[in-house]
């Protein structure tokens, strides 16, 4: 049984890794995101959590979404090679 079970989940790890995803937040731009949207969905997700980090907040909400979601756009439409990271870290809002 064990043998078995090993060779599945061998025989399953060629399919893992060819969609297997890796990204260093601090150099992906608007153009990296707009390739994929739910890659870029993801990405918004992951800002969110680490300006929430830096700033020691714990709440999300719909303003402070819609406020990086515009934010994100308007920057990215000027300057589809700027950083993300650079973006959300230049922002003034404070979601709370």
């Amino acid at each position: 049984m064990k043998k078995l079970l090993l060779a599945l989940l061998l025989s399953c790890a060629p399919f893992a890794a060819a969609n297997a995803w890796e990204f260093d937040m601090s150099t992906v731009t608007c153009k990296d995101m707009a390739e994929d949207e739910e890659l870029g969905t993801m990405m918004i997700f992951w800002l969110d959590g680490y300006i929430s980090a830096e700033q020691k907040n714990t709440n999300i909400s719909e303003k402070w979404m819609d406020t990086l979601g515009k934010g994100l756009g308007d920057a990215c439409a000027k300057d589809p090679d700027m950083k993300l990271l650079d973006i959300v870290k230049k922002s003034d809002e404070n979601h709370g």
